[in-house]
């Protein structure tokens, strides 16, 4: 059996969203997400949409999960981190997923928060 045969759908999903906040293409996906206002939820296939390989992987993963992968992002302001960081939720509602990823949005998007 290989690692791809042991992972579950709930692990799958979460290795879509550690790579959606820091593979090559997460600058582009990220400053998408942020130009949203906060609270508002997307999806990750209209943040992703000119990445076929990345909406490849979404598609099987959205498939599998009969729902899709919706993704928003909140101020964080009492980040333990420091200034400049937000929280970033994924959620699938067809099978009550959901995670979290602390990002600093200030060095991303050049705001003067602490790096």
């Amino acid at each position: 059996m290989t690692v791809e045969e042991q992972l579950t759908l709930e692990d799958e999903l979460e290795d879509f969203a550690a790579d959606f906040v820091s593979d090559k293409h997460s600058d582009t996906n990220l400053r998408r997400l942020f130009q949203r206002e906060s609270g508002k939820w997307i999806t990750a296939q209209q943040l992703c949409h000119e990445q076929e390989d990345v909406l490849a992987r979404l598609g099987t993963l959205q498939e599998s999960a009969e729902g899709t992968l919706q993704v928003a992002w909140i101020e964080n302001p009492e980040s333990a981190y420091g200034e400049g960081y937000v929280t970033i939720l994924f959620f699938v509602e067809s099978v009550f997923w959901k995670t979290l990823a602390i990002y600093n949005k200030a060095r991303l998007c050049g705001e003067g928060a602490a790096e």
